[in-house]
Parts: C-alpha cells; structure tokens; sequence
C-alpha cells in the first residue's frame, strides 16, 4: 500500500499481543478499507471473518456481526456452540433463531447479549486466533456501536483480533482502553500521493489531481480515472462517469442506490420498475461502477462515495416511488416490520394509518436489543400521525400511544431528556380529567428525578395531586419523592396515606413502601409488620395486577435486606425480575438486581454478589440513568472490594463518586458514593483521607446524610479507621455509639459489629480475654442471623485473642475461616486470614490441601447449580433461571467438581441423587 507503511505496522504489531481493538478512523476514501484487506492477508493462519455496515440498513440490530459471522455460525455443529448463552446468540444472528429464548431480553438487559457475543469471539478462537473486521462501523446501528464499547470495555479472553473502520467522530469509548488501538489515518503526503498518481498524466495534470485531491487516495484514483477531461472536483468525476451510462443501466444503478449496498439485482430491478436487471446490471459491471461480491447474487458499489452520489442525483420524486416498490417486494417476500420500516418512511403519505401500524411493529420488534433504533421508528411513525386530519384512525389517542413508546424507547437507550420531552409532549394530548393523566405525570416525575430534576418532580406531583386529590398513585409517587433527601417521616406519612384505595396492587407498594421507610429508620418492629402485610397482599394478587405494580418488589426486598431476612430479599428481588422480563418492563430491572449485591455479600457469597453487581452496572450504563448508575457502582466496588480487587474497586467508587457529585442528591443512599470511595482508601493505607471523606459524606459523626439503620455500619468503619490511627478515644467513643444504637435497632447486623468493635478495641487495649468474649458475643448473634461473612471476620477477631495464649484453637478458626472465605470469593478476608496464619507459622498451602467437602462444603449458589444440573438443564438453561452468565455457571461447575471430587456433570448429578435419596 502506498503510503500506509506505518498503518500497516501497527496492524502487524496488533496481530501479535491478543485480544485488541483496533479502531481505523478517516475521512471517506482515505485508505481506512484497504488496510482492513491488508490485514486480512497478514492474518495467515487465523480464522478471518468480515463484514461492513450498510447506510440504509443502519436500524436492523447487529447487521454488520450478522453480515461476518452468520455464514460461519451456520456451518459449525453443536459441539462448537456447546456451553455458549445461544438463547442470546439466536436473537442475533439469523443461523441461530431456532435457539432464541422464549422470554425475550429487556432493553436494558442488552449486556446480556454483549456477554454472548464476546463469549462466542473467543470460542471461535480457541483453536487459531480470530480476526474480525467490520467496516463502514459509521453507518452502523446503535445495537453494533454498543457492542463494539462492550468489547473495548471487556475484550474476549482469547486470541481475538476486532478492527473497526469508521469515519470521524467516533463514539467516545473509542478514545481509551487498555485494549484499543487507535490508528486515526490523515492525507497521503505529497511524495506519496505522486507515487500513487503515477506517470501516466502530463506534469500539469498530475499537479492538479494532487491539489484537488487533498491527497486523499480513492479522490486520487477517482481523478485519475477521469483522465485528460480532468474534472474540477471529485463530485464531477462520478456525475461524468454516470453521465457515459445508458438509459437503463443508469436507472438500475439508480434503483440499486435505493435497494441498499449491497444490492440483489431483482431488488433494484424492482426500484427502478425494471422488468429485467441482468443485462444492463453487466453494463454497469463493465463500466466498474459496481462489483461482485463473495455472496451469490449480491453486489456492491465501487465506494460507498458513488453509492451516496447515486442516490442523491437521482430525483426526489423517484426516488420516493422507488422506496415504495421496494417495500412493496420486501413485504412480497414476507420481509418482517424491520426490514420494510426503512422504505416505508421514505415513501408512505402522511395519515397513512397502514404504514404508521408497521413502523409501530418495527420498534416493538426491535426496542429490546437497540432501543435507540427503536425510538427512530416511533419518530417516524409520529412525522406520519400529525396527518391525522387525513385519517381519524391515527388522531390523538394513536399519537399519545406513540409517545409513551417512544419514551420507553428513548429512556431505554440513556436518552433521559428525549424521553421526558415525548412525556411532556404526551401529557399536553392526554384529557386533564383522565386517569392516564396520572400515569403519564407518575412516569414523567420519575424521569425528572433520575435527570436530578427533583423540584421539577415535585411540583408536577404536587399539581397533579390537587386535580387527582383520591389518586393512590400520585400519593405513593409523593411517598417515594421524600426519599430523595431521606425525609424518611414524610416518606412514611404519605405511604400510610396510600394504603387504602380501590387499586389493591397500589396498596401492596404502599405497603412495602412503608415496610421500606420504617426499616431504613430503623422502626424494626413496624417494619416487620409492615413486611408482613405486604407479603400478605402481594401473594393474594394475580400476576397481572402484581405486574402493574412492580415497585413493591424492589421496595420489600430493600427493607427486608435492611431487616437482615436476606433469603427473602433475594427472593422477591428474583421475582420482581422474572415478572419484569415475562411482561416487558425494564424500569426497575437495576433496583431489582442490585437488591440481592448485599444479601449475597452477608452470605459470604461474594462471587455471586460481583456478578449482580455487575449486571446492574452494565444495564444502569446502558439506560443511561446517572441515578442508578451511582447507586449500582457503588455497590458493584463493594462487592470487588470484598472480593480483593481493590484497583477494579476503587476505579468504581471513583466513577461513583464523580457521577453523584455531577447529579445531586441520590435516592436514599447519598453517602454511600464518598463513603464507599473512603473505604478503598483506607485499604490503601491512606486513613486520614479515608476519614477526612467518610466524614464529609456522612454527615459528621452524628451521620446526618446516612438512614438509621446503617449508623451501625458507619461507626463500625469510623472504630477502625481510628485504630488504624492508634486513636483509642476515638475508637472508644464509636463503639460506645455502636453499643447504644444497636438495643434500639434491634438489628443483627447492628448487634454483630456492635461486639465486633468493642472486641476490635479491647484487643488494641490489650485485652485479649475481653476481646475473645465479645467476639465469641459477635459469633453467637451473626451465625443465626444468617450473616456469614460478620460470623468470619468475628472468627478472624478471636483466632487474633487467642494467638498469645491458645495458639492451635486461633490456627483452627483462622483455617476455617479462610476456607470459608475462599469458597464464597470474599479473597480480602481470606488475604488477611492467611496472613495470619503464616504469621502464627502455619503453612497456607498445606491448609489450601483438603479432601474433598462433598455436597455439605457447595455454597447456597453452588448447591442452586448442583440441582439444575441433575435436572438435565444445560449451562445456558442454568444461566437464564439463576440471571448469571454462562461463564459463571461454568466457574461454579468448576468449583463444584473439585468439592465433590467428581470429573463429569453425570457424577455430579449421581452425586446429588443419592444426597436425596
């Protein structure tokens, strides 16, 4: 290649450190689609797959991965798919539909999609590496460019090459990575581009192909090819070129430019209202406007440059006419809403009630997986409603419903203010006196609080309210609105204000809204009741009157979390999910996943907690909600700070803490951001900062910004922040706090770190009987209570009391605990419980040498998998009924075997049925 000698030695050296991203950026006709085919013939014995985005194809989901990877996924046997998520993979690529989930993905579950897709990149390359080209990613649809920041984010664990190219500006998680290379490609210099000139012209003419082109390689060759009757501009070059057509040729060509590049020479035959395409389709072959392509019957413009030329000389008046024939062939065919919407808009009369329907169904259709292209579908389906005048079929009550839609759509696809302008927009058509005012005025104020538009929020509750004085749900709307600032008192008024009503899914949330607020403050026993009757009311309901009112679910599992009942907070928070999935309701799919990241983390099971946690981050990036993307980082650095990943934790406490700063108060847990980032501060030896930040984001020691029933937590990080100062007055004075609060919480957890902290003081105080006592307190509340990992650092606290004087008992609770600690994945502890033992001269390895624990030693998530397996499910099947991935089953699977001692999922089943014999 002329000129791209550096170019091409980045490709070389990115074909040698696997897996990378390699983003080539350029102005069109730059080189960017020649170093693509470079690369591919560098790419000797790897598995080379390509593909390119389509301009007019831009809202069909994954086109470009379909275009690359279909052919070859249809031609690999079951063994090769064997242990990937195709549940997810089917609802991608057409070679694999018939493996679709029955229950299709939420929008903002569409990680869920990225994680199946990089899983399948690295199983293709597990035998010789894979490179993957995708060009014209500019033209690409939102669904692909998500994807293609997943793999940015996450690249494939495997010898996986992806080169994207695209033209300028590219989205913005292609300006960093660890495994991206950005390769931005400018003009050819003046010595190169006379090399690529030639000598075929005089001097004269090869100075103006130089000066006109700018050195940019395809204006070259596209000057060149004009000859002596050089052109004044690359624009006039093509129009010349189309100028030495026929009639017919011409109008085919102009017929492909509508049908799409690449086109089917029927398709374009049909646009230009042709009756045969293949002669003139050899004319324009001939002339080298269009080629061949490696697919049968389909071919391709010489450039996506004449391609657009095409298009836009062809007059407009056609060129409407050509869409319509087009959608009238597609639809021939039996093409689906998605394929025809392109040309539909294009060429459909406004009022077109027909046309208006498919573009609707073309949005359903594909809001799941890319509701950005979604929303561009009710956008236009809106543009052909305002002729309503021509059709009363599609008036006002059709516009409103496209606008909730589209809504959904924009809010799905992080575009909050779109989303709240098609609500605002939908509330001015809605009657004044209609029920679905209060809906619409409900959704809205919630979109207004995730923007951090609280006081917009509520001044539109509160305007409603008056109108709809007797509405249950602007009262409980007003009740989850004072939780923002945690006006916990307000909250559980006006929730008491909504318990009764003629909606009884209404007064189930208002119930465990209640149970919520009076958990969060602390208020156990009310709480408990409230629990109980928000239990009561939910399981008497039918499914469809619960999923009108998911919130309840979310709600009961935050406040029986706060409760310490972490079964049946994973449990509701499951439910909450699978009713969200079965009616397609994605609102609260973050709220929902992250109720379990505590429960889990209590349980000592960490690895499950890191993947909820994950799960939720990854949607809250997606719905682009600043609110629950604070909340979810947070709780997501925990769970990795837990699990010894103190670099992956810090870098999410510090995109939480950066995104609470920017947005203002946050639902309930405004302290968490500053306070969690403290805590990896601490770990990293940095206490006084720890402190210094805890402090401000707390509210001081008195923790004004923190709910009750997390004082407890609070103090009991203050009491080790102040031992690790050697301040023993401090650490004195929050356990004393500590030692109060919990009688009157009657919390657990409260009572748990209540001892914890005074034995963690005793012991700095040298007194090893007292500490050893009041872990052995701390032991006798948490084990019970189901707090697993509180039960292991108390263990970890006596095995430090008895060092001195009972050294074989402090091995022996250290062991256990490292042991346990090891199995859930919580390796921070475990860390510090073998240092521990090393320092009491005990060899970790030895203790690491174990027997087999057989079905006893399975973590709950473990024994959870254990049955699914006996149950003849497969590890995707596994994967959809416990919300994991694919990978994660596959690691317990893995843990699974080493505890039972057992090499095939046939004895792990064996093993299970004799357990239940």
């Amino acid at each position: 290649m002329v000129g791209r000698a550096r170019e091409l030695a980045r490709l070389k050296d990115a074909l040698g450190r696997l897996p990378a991203v390699v983003a080539l950026t350029g102005e069109p006709g730059i080189g960017k689609s020649r170093l693509l085919g470079a690369l591919r013939d560098e790419a000797a014995g790897a598995l080379v797959l390509s593909g390119r985005a389509a301009e007019f194809e831009r809202e069909l989901p994954y086109g470009p991965l379909v275009d690359a990877l279909d052919a070859h996924l249809a031609s690999l046997d079951d063994t090769k798919l064997r242990g990937l998520d195709t549940e997810q993979l089917g609802g991608i690529f057409p070679a694999l539909a018939d493996r679709a989930g029955a229950t299709p993905t939420l929008a903002v579950e569409r990680y869920r999609s990225h994680r199946a897709v990089i899983e399948l990149l690295a199983r293709l390359a597990a035998t010789k590496p894979l490179v993957l080209t995708l060009d014209d990613m500019h033209h690409a649809d939102p669904a692909s460019l998500e994807l293609l920041l997943a793999l940015v984010r996450r690249p494939p664990a495997g010898r996986v090459l992806v080169a994207v190219a695209m033209r300028p500006p590219a989205p913005d998680g292609l300006r960093d990575g660890d495994a991206l290379i950005r390769i931005d490609l400018g003009p050819l210099d003046p010595d190169e581009a006379l090399e690529l000139i030639g000598t075929a012209l005089p001097a004269a003419q090869r100075d103006a192909v130089l000066r006109e082109s700018g050195g940019n390689p395809f204006y070259i060759e596209q000057l060149v090819r004009a000859g002596a009757t050089l052109p004044g501009s690359v624009a006039e070059a093509i129009a010349g070129e189309l100028r030495t057509l026929d009639a017919v040729p011409r109008r085919l060509l102009e017929g492909a430019a509508v049908a799409g590049d690449p086109f089917e020479p029927e398709l374009a035959a049909a646009a230009a209202d042709l009756e045969e395409p293949l002669a003139p389709l050899d004319a324009l072959l001939a002339s080298g406007l269009v080629r061949a392509t490696d697919v049968p019957r389909q071919f391709a413009f010489r450039h996506p440059l004449v391609h657009r030329a095409v298009y836009e000389g062809a007059p407009g008046g056609w060129r409407l006419a050509a869409h319509g024939r087009v959608a009238q062939a597609l639809a021939g065919r039996g093409a689906p809403p998605p394929v025809l919407a392109h040309h539909v808009e294009f060429s459909a009369p406004p009022g077109d009630a027909q046309a208006i329907a498919l573009l609707r169904a073309a949005g359903d259709m594909i809001r799941p997986r890319t509701p950005a292209s979604a929303a561009r579908w009710y956008e236009a389906a809106l543009r052909l409603a305002s002729g309503a005048e021509l059709d009363p079929a599609v008036g006002g009550e059709t516009r409103r419903a496209i606008l909730k839609d589209l809504a959904q759509a924009e809010a799905a696809a992080g575009r909050l203010e779109r989303s709240r302008r098609a609500l605002l927009e939908a509330l001015v058509l809605v009657d004044p006196a209609s029920p679905e005012l209060v809906t619409l005025v409900t959704r809205c104020a919630a979109v207004e609080h995730w923007l951090g538009r609280h006081e917009d929020a509520r001044r539109r509750l509160q305007a409603a309210l008056a109108q709809h004085g007797e509405s249950q749900a602007l009262r409980l709307a007003l009740a989850f609105d004072a939780l923002y600032g945690l006006d916990l008192a307000t909250s559980a008024e006006r929730a008491r204000s909504a318990l009764d009503g003629p909606d009884r899914g209404a007064s189930a949330s208002a119930e465990a809204l209640l149970a919520l607020v009076l958990a969060a403050s602390g208020q156990r026993a009310a709480a408990e009741q409230a629990v109980e009757a928000a239990t009561g009311t939910l399981d008497e309901l039918d499914d469809r009157t619960v999923a009108a009112h998911l919130e309840a679910f979310w709600y009961l599992a935050w406040a029986e979390s706060f409760l310490d009942r972490f079964d049946a907070s994973i449990e509701h928070g499951r439910r909450g999910l699978e009713l969200s999935r079965a009616t397609g309701q994605d609102w609260l799919l973050v709220p929902l996943t992250l109720a379990s990241v505590f429960p889990y983390e209590m349980q000592g099971r960490v690895d499950d907690a890191c993947e909820a946690g994950a799960a939720a981050v990854d949607a809250a990036r997606l719905a682009g909600n600043p609110h629950y993307l604070a909340w979810a980082l947070w709780e997501y650095g925990l769970a990795l700070w837990y699990h010894g990943d103190t670099s992956g934790a810090r870098a999410a406490f510090e995109e939480s803490h950066a995104r609470a700063t920017e947005t203002g108060r946050l639902l309930l847990w405004e302290s968490e951001p500053g306070w969690a980032f403290g805590t990896v501060l601490a770990e990293e030896g940095d206490v006084v900062a720890s402190r210094a930040i805890q402090l401000r984001w707390c509210g001081g020691f008195e923790l004004r910004h923190v709910m009750p029933a997390e004082h407890s937590i609070a103090w009991d990080i203050f009491v080790d922040n102040a031992l690790a100062l050697d301040d023993l007055e401090e650490a004195e004075a929050m356990a004393a706090r500590l030692d109060a609060h919990a009688p009157e919480i009657r919390r657990p957890l409260a009572q748990v770190l209540g001892h914890r902290s005074r034995g963690a003081v005793r012991l700095a105080r040298e007194d090893a009987d007292g500490a050893a006592a009041s872990a052995r307190a701390a032991i006798a509340v948490a084990e019970p209570a189901g707090l697993v990992l509180e039960a292991l650092r108390a263990r970890m606290l006596l095995a430090a009391a008895l060092a001195d004087t009972d050294r074989a008992t402090a091995v022996r609770e250290l062991r256990a605990a490292e042991q346990a600690l090891d199995a859930g994945g919580a390796h921070l502890l475990r860390d510090r419980a073998r240092r521990e033992l090393r320092r009491l001269g005990h060899r970790v390895d030895a203790a690491r040498r174990r027997e087999p624990a057989g079905l006893e030693g399975l973590s709950a998530r473990e024994h959870e998998v254990v049955a699914l397996v006996a149950a003849g499910h497969s590890n995707p099947a596994i994967a959809a009924e416990l919300f994991l991935s694919v990978k994660t089953v596959e690691t317990h699977l893995r843990n699974v075997f080493g505890k039972l001692g057992v090499t095939s999922r046939a004895e792990v089943a064996a093993a299970f049925a004799r357990a239940q014999a």
